[in-house]
């Protein structure tokens, strides 16, 4: 943003101004490491998991599969012929909470299976037109490892990016994503995640689908338990469909309990710190929503760390009830989907189908989840605790030789609407919701998603179709939104100078006034009024720096959205030319998602107090200097002639203001993504251009008060002018009478 002071403006712009620019970037990159977005929710007992993660009911640690191999694997036992499937009853959507601490099972227990390497679905190899690989652990029949196909941790494409694996402890399964935890069956608890020793239960009838028995003390079916992944080739959607068969003469009233995702990659924390977030979609109450057709996702964004918390007092993290919370239970909301999420990439759950209801519309409430936990495993060796997402069904009761449905959808990929809409059933529940562009936390409501989204817009439209280029479209960007704002630019800087000038002029007479009514503060009230008006001249001209503050959300707003943009991930600017130019061995500007990497280190290294804000240095990065060079510039430019008078204090802050822009604003953005620290050059750039020609043509067209005309006074700032110069002569008029 340009600075609008004159180079011979009064000391109080040429304060201001430069105070307000440091202001504003330096707010941006404050804000950005800032996440103060709180948990709404209530402590809650676990249903499941000990404070330690592993599962009440299970007196040996689930270690069966911490020697499982990975990759793909040769198929485990063959399918059997299966029964004829009875009805399948869905489990009606409620509220009731699931019993909390169940005592252990009762003379049920899940039977125990030979051991078996499951097969996976999916390939990492990207002719096979599969979007990811997906590997299955004897725990639970729940996701041993989740593989992107096409989509990397780094630009060298060595190793691919992993949204979830299992859980461990010191060598020992604590949780698998997606694993059958257990059911609740009249009080008392049935693990399913793997026999009392640790022995499997679940045995594999075709790749992608499982099976678990569990049998009463005698050794008699008395229900069972189906799994089956399905996956699709060019989709990152799984269908998990789910089933319980009453094999018993008895109904069964049960509630079932299995893992949600687990914690996704925190990768590089740089500038903004973690992003890792748990997400929401959901109705709102009848009241405001009678459709109930409108899935909302921007109440909650709750930072991981928030969600998390602190340990107790013997180093555990109680577990904690996610969802309901305080918020949504006393606003009426109800579930449709839960995520976790980083920056690029979301693990998200949703119901398997959105049934037709009879007066119309759709039933788009998950009824099978009627309460979320949050566990917290602590791993120790150094590494950060991890956590992991409980799913708890509402009370059941399952009449013998019935099914009951206990399926449900998962996206997990990558935080763009192109791969979250082309499944029909995750758009009609608002999965889309899960991409935003915002830092969150006190800078949240500056970034209204409505400007992020139709920027995020343009900016796809300009590279999709004009120059096929992210770093080309986002410095045209930057000035198609400037050449927007001008009128705006130019009316605050032509107020601010003309503003500026007239105080200049101002300025010997008011120190005589000064001088002469030193001891008379009245009158030199009334004496400055009187100089003002004989002037013309009114304080109604510092209105100019207000269309700044009014720009300020547009700013924010685009430089959240290329902070988040997903496709700007691995994404090479200028074409990749500098890659071509080294044959692929200079890393400068080869991901517009990371810093610009002029050189790079080996390793990294961390400086006190600065990689707490920006992350370790691991390379020099050139862009953030240059525009240390830019600003210095620019404060070259704007800094008035040296023959002007100034206190000893002014000067002291003149030079703080300089120190502040040019040096301590480029150490800030020192680890920013190269894509943002090509914007902000490009907006410095085109900024002081802009200010430039404003200048030129300012004094022969602007400067000069305009000869007064009759006209229609309704514009805003017009109106505010009137009302300061009201103001103004109020003041003056009861300075006289005193």
């Amino acid at each position: 943003m340009p600075n609008p002071s004159s180079s011979k403006s009064s000391p109080l712009v040429r304060i201001l101004v430069p105070l307000l620019l440091v202001v504003v970037l330096g707010g941006v990159a404050v804000w950005a490491m800032l996440s103060n977005s709180k948990l709404s929710g209530t402590p809650a007992a676990p249903v499941v998991l000990a404070s330690d993660g592993t599962a009440e009911a299970t007196p040996s640690p689930l270690a069966a599969d911490a020697a499982q191999p990975k990759g793909e694997v040769a198929a485990g036992a063959a399918g059997t012929d299966q029964p004829e499937t009875p009805p399948v009853v869905a489990p009606p959507p409620s509220t009731t909470p699931v019993s909390t601490s169940p005592p252990a099972a009762a003379g049920f227990v899940a039977a125990k299976q030979a051991a078996a390497a499951f097969t996976a679905l999916g390939s990492l190899d990207p002719a096979s037109g599969y979007e990811m690989l997906v590997e299955f652990s004897p725990v639970g029949a729940g996701i041993e490892c989740l593989e992107l196909t096409n989509h990397f941790v780094d630009t060298k494409r060595t190793q691919h990016e992993r949204l979830q694996e299992r859980v461990t402890a010191g060598g020992v399964t604590k949780a698998v994503p997606m694993g059958a935890l257990g059911v609740v069956v009249d009080n008392h608890f049935i693990s399913l995640a793997a026999g009392p020793a640790g022995e499997p239960i679940w045995r594999e009838t075709s790749p992608g689908s499982f099976e678990a028995t569990v049998v009463d003390a005698s050794g008699t079916e008395v229900f069972k338990v189906r799994r089956r992944y399905v996956l699709e080739e060019g989709s990152f959607h799984i269908d998990l469909e789910q089933e319980l068969v009453n094999s018993g003469p008895t109904p069964l009233t049960y509630s079932w309990v299995q893992y949600g995702p687990v914690d996704l990659p925190m990768g590089t924390v740089r500038y903004g710190g973690d992003k890792r977030r748990v997400r929401y979609g959901y109705l709102l109450s009848p009241k405001q929503d009678p459709t109930q057709q409108h899935v909302s996702s921007g109440k909650f964004l709750v930072p991981r760390a928030d969600v998390i918390g602190k340990p107790d007092a013997t180093g555990n993290y109680p577990a904690a009830a996610l969802w309901p919370n305080a918020t949504s239970t006393d606003s009426g909301y109800t579930l449709v989907w839960g995520a976790l999420t980083n920056r690029y990439f979301a693990m998200a759950v949703h119901p398997a189908a959105v049934p037709q209801l009879a007066p119309g519309g759709l039933d788009k409430r998950f009824g099978l989840v009627s309460k979320i936990d949050r566990h917290v495993v602590i791993r120790g060796g150094g590494l950060e605790p991890s956590m992991v997402m409980t799913l708890n069904s509402p009370l059941t009761t399952l009449e013998p030789g019935r099914v009951a449905s206990m399926s449900m959808g998962v996206y997990a990929g990558p935080l763009t609407k192109a791969h979250i809409n082309t499944d029909p059933l995750a758009q009609s529940l608002g999965l889309g919701g899960l991409v935003v562009y915002t830092f969150g936390g006190p800078c949240g409501f500056c970034t209204f998603q409505p400007i992020t989204q139709f920027l995020r817009w343009f900016l796809g439209l300009l590279h999709d179709y004009v120059l096929h280029d992210w770093s080309l479209a986002i410095i045209v960007l930057v000035l198609c939104v400037r050449t927007i704002l001008h009128p705006v630019t130019k009316w605050s800087q032509v107020n601010l100078l003309r503003f500026g000038k007239q105080m200049q002029r101002l300025g010997p007479k008011q120190k005589q006034l000064q001088e002469r009514y030193r001891d008379d503060p009245k009158t030199l009230r009334a004496e400055m009024g009187r100089l003002m008006r004989e002037e013309q001249v009114n304080y109604a001209g510092a209105l100019g720096c207000l269309p700044m503050f009014l720009q300020t959300p547009i700013w924010i707003a685009l430089f959240a959205m290329l902070y988040f943009t997903f496709e700007l991930r691995h994404e090479p600017a200028f074409f990749g030319l500098f890659q071509t130019l080294s044959s692929g061995k200079w890393d400068f500007l080869a991901d517009l998602a990371e810093p610009d990497r002029f050189i790079a280190f080996p390793g990294s290294f961390n400086i006190p107090l600065l990689s707490a804000m920006v992350g370790p240095i691991d390379s020099i990065n050139i862009l953030p200097l240059l525009l240390g060079v830019v600003f210095y510039v620019q404060q070259k430019y704007l800094t008035p002639p040296s023959g002007m008078a100034m206190s000893p204090e002014q000067l002291q802050q003149q030079r703080m203001m300089k120190i502040m822009s040019v040096v301590m604003f480029p150490l800030f953005m020192y680890n920013v993504p190269s894509g943002l620290a090509l914007y902000t050059m490009t907006n410095s750039i085109l900024g002081i251009l802009e200010t430039r020609y404003i200048r030129s043509h300012v004094d022969k067209m602007e400067l000069n008060p305009p000869k007064k005309k009759t006209r229609k006074r309704s514009a805003f700032m017009d109106r505010m002018q009137q009302q300061l110069e009201a103001k103004q002569r109020e003041m003056e008029s009861r300075g006289k009478k005193k």
